[in-house]
């Protein structure tokens, strides 16, 4: 067993997150989610993740989807104590339901 390396996986089983309308509010549903991602997140201190919203082309649907990836990181770092630099987000135009965040293992 000289010279093995164990990789760690990380997991995949990550929720999506849920918006109502165009609101960036994080209701308890989604913070719960949160909370579980994070405990996932403290359990592999390795992992990283990406957060992505799929805004509409407009504008201001892309705007919306800005302050949504931001307030689930928001939630992942202040409240949940994560590192910021483990948490990339992102908006893809056309990728998904405009009112849902994936989150995702980088």
């Amino acid at each position: 067993c000289k010279n093995m390396v164990v990789t760690a996986t990380c997991p995949v089983d990550y929720p999506s997150v849920n918006f109502s309308g165009n609101s960036s509010s994080l209701g308890s549903d989604a913070k719960a989610m949160l909370s579980t991602v994070a405990a996932k997140l403290k359990a592999n201190p390795t992992c990283t993740i990406n957060i992505t919203g799929y805004p509409e082309a407009s504008k201001a649907s892309q705007a919306v989807c800005q302050k949504r990836v931001e307030a689930a990181r928001m939630y992942l770092t202040e409240i949940e104590g994560i590192s910021s630099d483990r948490i990339s987000t992102n908006c893809e135009v056309g990728g998904g339901d405009k009112n849902t965040i994936d989150i995702r293992s980088n």
